[in-house]
């Protein structure tokens, strides 16, 4: 009777954590993408002059998120996490509530760099949390579902400021107050619903029979490198089209402000779907992992060109949803079970760490060198030449270390028999 009721319990804690962890990614991914549309405004209210100077807002933002991820990945090794995850979030609110009381340049930077170094700590906290506490047949699916979360905030997000602020009029440091105050429910629900964690459920991993010298034991080898920069290669792309495609759609094809967000928001609806079918694809097809993932990086540029060339607002639509469906998220799955197989499962959390290091580090590259370029050229079409051209360099890195080495590898074996 009382393993039933344990049996229960632990069914329906993981559900419940799964669901929590998702709307974090929902909460994150609202602030990340709701300024996007309302650029002008917000350079309206602060009077600013340069698109630099607007990008910026967003890169100090990921520039502290990135800095303080590996640093926080080990210190949720160490700590409570439900603590961890919780106040994350209520430093986050103080962050988001100073930014939407200050029409100061520098405190609207001081406010991101702090909602950046509260945010770091979510990934490597969240993510642990889950491979500890969701069942093993469960996990890829819950991962999924997590991750869904960002896609969902990032359509609330951009379609969602683009309603309120273009078309009511409502005023975004008012809408800013309103996140804030989520972010501070958000903690309530994490302190009250997700257990006290402690450090003994933290050694439970499956150990692996591995020598120091082991590959696995590196966080650096020439595939582990490869995938930090597909990665990379894959985030930037995306993180340009969450901080610069409304305004894009805005300034260069014409949409009006509200439809420009709510087009935009195409991306993050279609990214629902394809990680969800991609997740499951990795699993039943573990063979064709690779090539998957290199159909994905060489479509996803095509797609991203696509929208970013064409002039009928349907067209620039099916591309933004091919994107969406074969972009960043739908390959995050893949890239994350590739770390899996490639690390010591002891030092899983703090690879990935390292590896939503390097990913994230794109996130405050993108913004800024997109609004440099816009201001030198006076559109950021040729930033979107670019993103596609860095996709298309992750597929060649990707053919030459994992295709290409395995192939040879096989081959080689063939021989030796």
């Amino acid at each position: 009777m009382k393993k039933e009721e344990n049996t229960q319990r632990a069914s329906s804690y993981w559900k419940r954590l799964t669901a929590l962890l998702c709307l974090g990614w929902v909460v994150i991914w609202i602030y990340r993408s709701m300024l996007t549309p309302i650029y002008p405004q917000v350079m309206q209210t602060l009077d600013l002059h340069s698109n630099q100077q607007i990008g910026i807002i967003a890169s100090i933002y990921f520039f502290a998120y990135v800095l303080l991820q590996v640093p926080a990945g080990m210190i949720s090794d160490k700590f409570d996490k439900r603590l961890i995850l919780s106040f994350g979030f209520l430093v986050f609110a103080f962050a988001t509530f100073l930014m939407s009381a200050s029409q100061n340049l520098v405190v609207i930077y001081i406010a991101s760099a702090l909602a950046g170094l509260s945010g770091a700590f979510f990934y490597g906290a969240a993510f642990s949390l889950s491979g500890q506490d969701i069942p093993a047949n469960k996990r890829n699916v819950a991962t999924a579902i997590i991750n869904s979360g960002s896609s969902v905030g990032m359509v609330i997000g951009l379609s969602g400021s683009s309603w309120l602020v273009l078309s009511q009029s409502v005023d975004w440091q008012l809408m800013l107050k309103g996140v804030a105050l989520i972010m501070v429910l958000t903690f309530a629900l994490y302190y009250l619903f997700i257990r006290r964690d402690n450090a003994a459920s933290t050694q439970s991993a499956p150990q692996n029979n591995l020598t120091e010298g082991s590959s696995e034991n590196s966080y650096f080898t020439v595939k582990k490198l490869a995938v930090y920069f597909v990665l990379f290669c894959s985030c930037y792309a995306y993180f340009l089209v969450v901080s610069w495609l409304p305004n894009f759609l805005q300034t260069e094809r014409h949409f009006s402000g509200s439809s420009a967000g709510m087009v935009a928001s195409l991306v993050g609806l279609a990214s629902i779907p394809g990680a969800l079918i991609f997740s499951m694809v990795a699993d039943k097809y573990r063979h064709y992992k690779y090539r998957i993932m290199l159909l994905q990086l060489v479509l996803a540029a095509v797609m991203l060109l696509i929208s970013a060339h064409a002039q009928d607002a349907f067209v620039i639509m099916l591309g933004l949803v091919g994107y969406g469906l074969l972009g960043k998220l739908a390959l995050d799955p893949l890239l994350i079970s590739t770390i899996s197989d490639l690390s010591n499962k002891k030092k899983l959390a703090t690879s990935l760490s390292i590896y939503n290091f390097f990913g994230m580090s794109a996130s405050f590259i993108a913004p800024w060198l997109t609004g440099n370029i816009a201001d030198r050229t006076g559109s950021t079409l040729d930033a979107f030449n670019l993103a596609g051209i860095i996709l298309a360099t992750g597929a060649v890195v990707l053919v030459v270390v994992f295709i290409f080495t395995s192939h040879k590898q096989n081959r080689s074996q063939y021989e030796y028999r």
